[in-house]
């Protein structure tokens, strides 16, 4: 997922992925779809993945009930604008990232030059 991808962009690339697959007689439960899912999302999204996997059984979850938390996680995200709150695509957020980038870069060459 990238950092300017909508949640419901993003599902519908999987699940177009997802039945093409299946269309090709591949075996794929929806339980192995979610736990993919849940590795490849961005990190604004982490604690949501954490509670969904605490508190739910995902090999019972579909991957439609994955998708509406996540959508409303980023409605709650998206109605805070306003706020002090960063969220993808907001001026601020863009700006911590590309400061974190920055530091994990400067730690790899740090990593390199110390080898």
């Amino acid at each position: 997922m990238t950092d300017q991808e909508s949640v419901c962009d993003y599902f519908g690339k999987i699940q177009a992925i997802a039945n093409s697959m299946r269309d090709c007689d591949e075996q794929l439960p929806d339980s192995k779809v979610v736990e993919k899912i849940l590795r490849t999302l961005t990190p604004i999204f982490y604690h949501i993945v954490v509670a969904i996997e605490e508190s739910k059984d995902l090999d019972e979850m579909t991957v439609e009930e994955l998708q509406n938390s996540f959508e409303a996680h980023e409605q709650r995200l998206l109605s805070r604008k306003g706020s002090r709150t960063s969220f993808p695509g907001s001026n601020r957020w863009q700006r911590q990232r590309k400061k974190w980038l920055e530091k994990e870069r400067k730690r790899k060459r740090k990593r390199r030059s110390i080898k």
